[in-house]
């Protein structure tokens, strides 16, 4: 392994910056794309966060999901919608998640 390795790059060591307290699940906006808190992070504080990995978060509820459909994360809506106007690029659908249903499996993109 070359000396210059550090990590494999899974997780993220994120400084809250929010101005909040992060719960462990909650997507945060890092940059152009999403990450999802490993664990509670403390407004001012440093915590992990996931980059990469299949999540169960909020999704637009009107919308049919497909397996494999492009999914945006809406910051302004806090929800994964296949819109990508004004969003940010999350991943795909894991499993379907039809209309009606409040959240979705999402595997997180991985660059």
């Amino acid at each position: 392994m070359s000396k210059s390795f550090v990590q494999t790059g899974e997780v993220l060591d994120y400084v809250n910056v929010t101005g909040r307290d992060l719960t462990s699940g909650e997507v945060i906006v890092v940059g152009s794309r999403i990450a999802v808190a490993a664990v509670d992070i403390p407004k001012d504080s440093e915590g992990s966060a996931d980059l990469v990995g299949v999540f169960r978060l909020a999704k637009e509820v009107a919308a049919t999901f497909n397996q494999g459909d492009k999914l945006f994360w809406d910051p302004v809506n806090n929800y994964l919608t296949k819109n990508s106007a004004g969003n940010i690029p999350a991943g795909m659908v894991f499993k379907e998640a039809p209309s009606g249903e409040a959240e979705a499996l999402c595997r997180l993109e991985s660059s």
